[in-house]
């Protein structure tokens, strides 16, 4: 009984287990977890001279998530394309929102992969979204888009 107590009162604020973690979902603007992704890989992306740019909408794009997997998925994928991204060549992250969905676009200049990010895709799958990649051949770089359910604000 009190396991189910406790699994009552952490649905009501937010705050679920999974597996060994704790994970707390919480309303945040997208962007900001982008920022933190971006300046969590800056250091890398100097190392091999590469330009990371991008592009926010005016507007705040609320999402309810769970902020720190959530940044660590963009984390994953900010540093696979760093990976995959010659020195000297660029990527670029957009943010958009289009009615209830948001979406982030990571583009490199590299051969394309999406090698290994099982685990940013099941992250982004357990926030509700999905991942889906784009190249035009193996030295034209790659898109990762990440959809993800947002909210309207009026």
């Amino acid at each position: 009984m009190k396991e189910a107590f406790t699994i009552a009162n952490d649905a009501r604020s937010g705050s679920m287990r999974h597996g060994k973690h704790r994970v707390h979902f919480g309303r945040i603007d997208l962007c900001v977890i982008i920022g933190r992704a971006m300046h969590a890989v800056g250091c890398i992306m100097r190392e091999r001279k590469q330009r990371l740019t991008a592009s926010f909408p005016d507007e705040s794009v609320w999402i309810e998530c769970d902020a720190s997997s959530l940044e660590q998925a963009f984390v994953d994928l900010l540093v696979n394309a760093a990976r995959y991204t010659d020195s000297g060549g660029g990527v670029t992250i957009s943010v958009e929102q289009e009615a209830n969905e948001a979406f982030v676009r990571i583009r490199d200049s590299g051969v394309g992969r999406g090698q290994g990010l099982q685990l940013a895709r099941s992250v982004i799958e357990s926030h509700g979204g999905e991942v889906t990649v784009a190249s035009e051949g193996a030295a034209s770089g790659s898109e990762f888009t990440v959809r993800l359910p947002a909210f309207i604000c009026t």
